[in-house]
């Protein structure tokens, strides 16, 4: 289909037309003949210097030659080519797709200079400009396998499935199969939604090479989406080794925690804390790992050298903060503190300090907190129910009321809120207003979650009811 022209044949054709400046029988020329006209090789020396420099991976040495080439013969398109390689090679695409736009304008019929092309142009993600190359490429060439590997790419990128699949048969078909190939045919199949065949093909690609990182991570998501934890934690460590990045340890960490193996996850934390020191992210995803695995001392060492890093922001010490919320509410108090104390009208700092205090059993201290949370965001819920629970533990049940009738009324399905509403009630001799509560909570509870409160209620509402026959006050509290 067309002919293909390589630099091996098209600098043979040159240096075959020097020697036909050959001389006559004996080697002398005739006295008769006119001097044969001199042939200007320089600019086919310029390029054969560059393809050695390029050669020994010395690019802009190449480059340069290259240039000094063109210059000497602008329709040296074998330069233009190799300058266009040498720059895509030197991660300068743009420049790239010049050179070899120059290259496929004076030899069109040039297979490898439309593939590169294509490459220059997936590179510039463009990849449906790169496919209109590619094609050209296979019409002069259908054999060029790296190519068609790029052409499946650009119609990944595109959306393309079923079209990338058939390229990758193509290859499959010609036993050029590698493991980036396989890689992507396991990609693809993902998208086809046949797991199976993707599971198939991510083996494939690790039995050629056992530590290709996106075949490990694609492998390890299969069997982690399979409930297969030890196996994904397993191929996301190799992953993690063979190519570590901050995103990796991070998804490591979390994997490792849903296998409830921490400990696995410590190594890589800290290997990315050692290599990015200054990163506030990465000593907070080590810090919560290590509260994880229950090594409180040295997860408050990480927050502390967080800390130190921006001390004056109070983004810092929330981050801090943040790490002990569910584990060490009293930790996590300390640091939001700080951060209240650093900006003093940031209502998230105050919800956060506010709610730790609750989980820390600090009653008296959450309410200044949470009750500014309120001022400044009347409708916030956690706020509402942190006092709430403060309240009631305060035994200061009238404020407890108002707050528990403010969940009520915004969340009047939840069971727990009519049982301490109905209890804080009947505490302030209200027993009409608990009466109800108390009955809304029947209706609501569950006989298994709720067993001992259902019990309460039902030994207290006989004597509620007599009371309310009495009027309400009397008794109250009991």
């Amino acid at each position: 289909m067309g002919r293909i022209r390589s630099f091996v044949v098209f600098s043979a054709v040159v240096v075959s037309l020097l020697t036909l400046t050959g001389t006559g029988k004996g080697g002398q020329r005739p006295a008769e003949s006119a001097p044969a006209p001199q042939l200007d090789t320089r600019g086919l020396d310029a390029f054969e210097e560059g393809q050695k420099a390029h050669q020994q991976g010395r690019l802009p040495e190449a480059i340069a030659l290259y240039d000094k080439a063109i210059e000497l013969d602008a329709e040296l398109w074998g330069a233009h080519f190799q300058k266009g390689v040498a720059l895509l090679q030197s991660g300068r695409p743009a420049d790239a797709e010049r050179s070899l736009r120059r290259a496929v304008e004076i030899e069109q019929e040039f297979a490898a200079a439309h593939a590169a092309l294509g490459n220059a142009l997936l590179a510039l993600d463009r990849p449906a400009d790169a496919i209109v190359e590619f094609r050209r490429a296979f019409a002069i060439d259908p054999a060029l396998v790296q190519a068609r590997a790029n052409l499946a790419v650009a119609l990944w990128r595109t959306c393309a499935w079923a079209d990338a699949e058939r390229e990758l048969i193509l290859i499959e078909t010609q036993n050029a199969a590698t493991a980036d190939t396989e890689t992507l045919h396991a990609e693809v199949c993902l998208k086809l939604e046949r797991k199976a065949d993707a599971a198939r093909y991510y083996d494939l690609a690790l039995a050629r090479n056992p530590r290709h990182s996106d075949a490990l991570i694609g492998r390890s998501r299969l069997r982690m989406a399979a409930g297969d934890l030890e196996g994904a934690v397993a191929d996301l460590t190799l992953a993690n080794q063979v190519q570590p990045s901050p995103e990796l340890a991070s998804e490591l960490a979390a994997l490792s925690a849903r296998s409830n193996d921490p400990e696995r996850a410590l190594g890589p934390l800290r290997e990315r804390v050692r290599v990015e020191p200054a990163s506030r992210a990465a000593r907070r995803d080590l810090a919560e790992m290590l509260v994880r695995a229950g090594k409180l001392d040295e997860a408050k060492s990480q927050t502390d050298a967080l800390v130190a890093l921006a001390p004056n922001d109070p983004a810092s010490h929330e981050m801090a903060g943040d790490v002990f919320a569910e584990r060490a509410p009293l930790d996590a108090s300390r640091y939001y503190v700080w951060a209240a104390r650093l900006a003093p009208e940031a209502v998230t700092a105050r919800l956060k300090l506010g709610t730790a205090l609750v989980r820390a059993t600090k009653f008296a201290e959450c309410v200044e907190p949470l009750a500014f949370v309120i001022a400044k965001r009347p409708n916030e819920r956690d706020a509402h129910a942190g006092l709430a629970a403060a309240y009631y533990a305060l035994h200061k049940f009238a404020d407890a009321a108002r707050e528990f009738g403010w969940l009520a009324e915004h969340e009047p399905d939840a069971a727990f809120v009519q049982f301490y509403l109905g209890a804080s009630l009947d505490r302030t001799g209200e027993c009409s207003k608990a009466i109800a509560a108390f009955e809304r909570f029947l209706q609501l509870a569950d006989a298994s979650a709720d067993g001992a409160r259902i019990g309460e209620v039902n030994l207290r509402l006989p004597g509620l009811r007599r009371q309310a026959e009495l009027g309400c006050k009397k008794g109250a509290g009991k």
